[in-house]
């Protein structure tokens, strides 16, 4: 039986300047899927994200998510309605503990939300229980990113917006990364992933947007799209 989307973006473009970015960008992620925007670099798949969640204003079409219209919502807005995002880079606070970073990622929550949520993060990743004391900065790449989406974590986001999770991490830790990701949609948060690791992302991915020039050249199952021998060579960069 079909899933009810949960977001639906539609005829979405944006520009930097003189320069657009997105165009008439169309798509949608079922309640419980993770769903994947792939391509090259400069393609747009961060300028979606960016679009989605208010970071930056569309020039033109629309957001739903819940069946709430969010277009050019401000992003505080739209993270209390349930839609949170971890940044490329991930961004924590180098000179905050990982608890005061998990704090920053529940500024709106109260003391008994945060702690439950806390703990949940913890559940999910023990290696932060284990350095809730340490400086952000003094983690490792893996453990950052770790503690990145625990952030995003501490609002109970609906759904997770993750721009390059894998970006800059070794092999074994790119496993652990993804393995955590499929736990999240496991435990009932749905997932947009943004990724340069083509293979990696759609083997995970109930489905994958391919997006090139700011436009959606291709979309289908992850299966799919990997054995298109002609998406796969002229978007995805997948041996």
């Amino acid at each position: 039986m079909p899933r009810d989307p949960i977001l639906v973006v539609r005829g979405l473009s944006a520009t930097y300047g003189p320069i657009r970015a997105l165009s008439d960008v169309d798509l949608d992620v079922a309640e419980g899927e993770i769903v994947a925007i792939l391509g090259s670099n400069g393609a747009g798949k961060t300028t979606t994200l960016l679009a989605i969640t208010g970071l930056i204003r569309p020039t033109a079409g629309q957001v739903t998510f819940r069946g709430r219209d969010i277009t050019g919502t401000a992003t505080e807005t739209i993270v209390r309605l349930g839609l949170a995002m971890t940044p490329e880079g991930r961004h924590i606070f180098e000179g905050l503990t990982v608890v005061e970073n998990l704090r920053m990622g529940a500024a709106f929550r109260g003391r008994a939300a945060f702690e439950r949520m806390r703990d949940e993060v913890f559940a999910l990743f023990p290696v932060l229980a284990e350095r809730r004391a340490q400086l952000g900065g003094t983690l490792s790449g893996g453990e950052q990113q770790m503690l990145a989406i625990g952030r995003s974590m501490m609002s109970e986001p609906a759904m997770l917006l993750l721009d390059e999770p894998s970006l800059g991490l070794a092999p074994q830790i790119v496993e652990v990364i993804f393995d955590l990701i499929v736990r999240l949609r496991d435990r009932g948060t749905t997932i947009l992933l943004v990724e340069q690791n083509a293979r990696l992302a759609l083997d995970i991915a109930d489905r994958g947007f391919v997006i090139a020039s700011g436009r959606v050249v291709a979309t289908g199952t992850g299966r799919d799209l990997l054995a298109s021998d002609e998406i796969v060579q002229a978007y995805l960069g997948v041996e």
